[in-house]
């Protein structure tokens, strides 16, 4: 595990199926690309994260989700309103692909951090974004409090992009939409007090 301040490195290496950890814009994540199976299977382990608890995902933008998740009217709404931003959703993905290591079901969010984005963008499609700590323990939003969780673990991340110490904030509301209503997985900094129905109303005025 070594840090680097070069993006240019850090996509090269999440290219060749390593594993990274870089800045979004709630705290640190480990990362790698959606579709490699392999690489999803080694951040179980540097995670210590149970088998049986999914990896949620960032995308660089919303087109690029639309790529690979099924989207509701209503979902299709909150995405508009609220990304970039700290709001993760429950989404289907839109076709089966053998070697993935996702259920049907993934949470999804397309995030406030040019860096992040600029990561997915640079390989074509969506990466996973866990939080950079070990299951349990408590996000980190800096190079320094990664390197102390991660030191005596036997599986590591390849490669640090450090952005410095990241201003301390709470990770992501994540939904799950049905119909017009909406399911609150996790509390975090959005707040959604009004049904969807009326979300569509506004945003055509």
């Amino acid at each position: 595990m070594y840090l680097t301040t070069d993006i240019k490195e850090a996509i090269i290496v999440l290219k060749k199926g390593d594993i990274i950890v870089y800045p979004t814009d709630t705290a640190y994540a480990l990362g790698a690309k959606f579709s490699d199976k392999k690489a999803a299977a080694r951040i179980y382990k540097i995670k210590r994260r149970p088998k049986g608890k999914p990896l949620p995902v960032i995308a660089a933008s919303l087109t690029m989700a639309r790529k690979f998740f099924k989207f509701s009217p209503q979902e299709f709404m909150l995405a508009k309103r609220y990304w970039p931003g700290p709001l993760s959703l429950l989404l289907q993905l839109k076709f089966p692909i053998s070697n993935f290591q996702f259920p049907i079901l993934v949470v999804v969010r397309v995030p406030d951090s040019e860096i992040a984005r600029k990561l997915s963008r640079a390989v074509g499609e969506p990466i996973i974004s866990t939080s950079a700590n070990l299951s349990g323990a408590g996000e980190c939003y800096s190079p320094k409090e990664i390197l102390r969780q991660f030191q005596n673990h036997k599986y590591q991340p390849d490669l640090i992009f450090d952005d410095g110490r990241l201003r301390r904030k709470k990770p992501s509301t994540i939904v799950k939409v049905n119909g017009d209503k909406i399911e609150v997985l996790r509390r975090g900094p959005i707040k959604i007090k009004i049904p969807i129905s009326k979300l569509e109303i506004r945003n055509k005025f």
